[in-house]
């Protein structure tokens, strides 16, 4: 679909156009599409002798791929392992670990990971291929903890609405292989790590749980970012005795180390802007760094475009990436982050005509089914469908709704993972074809 000189494009059109662009943004966003516009001159002294291959993550089927191809390296060199029920690499050896929350194929992957990095020979080079997901793909306990006790944690943060760098940092001071564990019995002399990264605006050695980042680990430190969740009493004994007497000897590296990042929340805000941006209209950049609750986000989020909205004389486009996250209850029903942030944005920008659009780039939001929601605001203005919202966003179960209103955006894991993408667009006050809009719809 050709985009319109006049930049006063009709929402209703916008949102054809973005349906009709989001598989290329998505292409685009692809491992093999990143990975291909890295400059050879990073890829030319790999190419010297063919590299061992580890992918972890919901990413691995195309990184493996793309770099087995890339430094044609024999498959017996190659592990990859992805979430289960993921397609899986074509001709190369895999596993498929738990996820979101790590079970027995986990802990299977999590030694057959260590036992393929130990079988590297010496003066070998391991290329570890990294992206989201992996944190729960390989699980293994430090010595002295369960893995029920462990799991049972991170599933109680992840509830509680835990951010990611909350996440990882506790499952690395709780793991044998997170925090560079994955690399103890490594006798190569160098590891290469490629990320595509979910962790908007944090440090590299947050994606995965820093599985070839070797740190020191702070237990004491750990114990007060768990309070903040949770009191102390209901920190699982087992893991409180541990984290107390844990030693914080720093790492010893024998091997030498780089690191290339292929993708990450900024990477997705310049694809967005190239494609979902009509002529003659300026993309407005929010942040690469959103987080916190969704609802609250979309609220937040609302009042920034409400005053931006005053001025009515041209069209806007505003970008942001990150990821929110989602605070469950018990009774909590099918939905996602994507959806909780369009529709809590919706009802913030109550008469003003616009379109939202937000997007979970692995193309798998929460339990819904679904990959976003995208919506005419024209459409969420009568009284009865936003009690419905109100509703469905206080059990959090937003999925029926957005199914049952058209509003789904429906694409299946997409083989990528780099966070979620959210975009507003606001006509001028005389746009192309416009859906009648009068005083008595925008009631306040």
């Amino acid at each position: 679909m050709s985009i319109p000189k006049n930049s006063g494009v009709e929402p209703k059109w916008f949102i054809s156009f973005s349906r009709d662009q989001i598989p290329e943004l998505l292409r685009q966003l692809s491992p093999q599409s990143l990975i291909e516009e890295v400059p050879s001159e990073i890829w030319s002294k790999l190419k010297e002798k063919p590299p061992y291959i580890l992918s972890v993550g919901k990413a691995a089927r195309q990184m493996s791929e793309t770099l087995t191809q890339l430094f044609s390296v024999p498959r017996s060199q190659t592990l990859t392992i992805i979430p289960e029920g993921y397609p899986p690499p074509e001709d190369l050896p895999y596993l498929m670990g738990n996820h979101p929350f790590p079970g027995t194929k986990s802990q299977t992957a999590a030694l057959q990971a260590l036992s393929f990095v130990k079988s590297i020979p010496e003066q070998e080079r391991l290329l570890c291929a990294i992206s989201g997901g992996a944190s729960s793909l390989l699980f293994q306990p430090a010595t002295g903890l369960t893995e029920q006790s462990k799991s049972a944690l991170i599933s109680r943060l992840m509830m509680k609405g835990a951010p990611i760098e909350i996440l990882n940092h506790v499952r690395i001071h709780l793991s044998a292989i997170k925090g560079g564990g994955l690399l103890k019995g490594f006798r190569g002399r160098e590891v290469h790590t490629v990320l595509l990264s979910d962790t908007p605006c944090l440090p590299s050695e947050t994606v995965g749980s820093g599985l070839t980042f070797p740190l020191t680990r702070d237990g004491k430190k750990t114990i007060s970012i768990l309070q903040e969740w949770m009191p102390f009493q209901e920190i699982p004994e087992e893991i409180r005795q541990f984290l107390l007497s844990a030693q914080n000897d720093p790492p010893v590296i024998s091997w030498k180390s780089d690191i290339t990042l292929v993708g990450n929340s900024e990477t997705v805000l310049k694809k967005a802007a190239h494609l979902l941006t009509p002529e003659g209209v300026q993309p407005e950049f929010l942040t690469a760094c959103l987080s916190g609750e969704a609802q609250e986000a979309g609220k937040v989020l609302g009042s920034i475009i409400r005053w931006q909205a005053q001025d009515k004389t041209r069209a806007r486009l505003f970008l942001a990436t990150g990821e929110t996250t989602v605070t469950l209850s018990e009774e909590a029903g099918k939905g996602g982050r994507t959806l909780e942030l369009g529709l809590s944005l919706g009802l913030s920008l109550k008469g003003i005509r616009g379109v939202i659009g937000c997007l979970a780039t692995d193309g798998v939001d929460g339990n819904s089914g679904l990959s976003g929601i995208l919506l005419d605001t024209f459409d969420i203005q009568n009284e009865s469908i936003r009690t419905r919202i109100r509703n469905s966003l206080r059990w959090h179960d937003t999925a029926p709704l957005v199914l049952e209103e058209g509003f789904s955006l429906q694409l299946g894991p997409s083989g990528t993972n780099l966070n979620d993408l959210l975009w507003i667009y606001l006509p001028p006050k005389t746009s192309r074809k416009v859906t009648p809009w009068t005083s008595a719809t925008q009631d306040n």
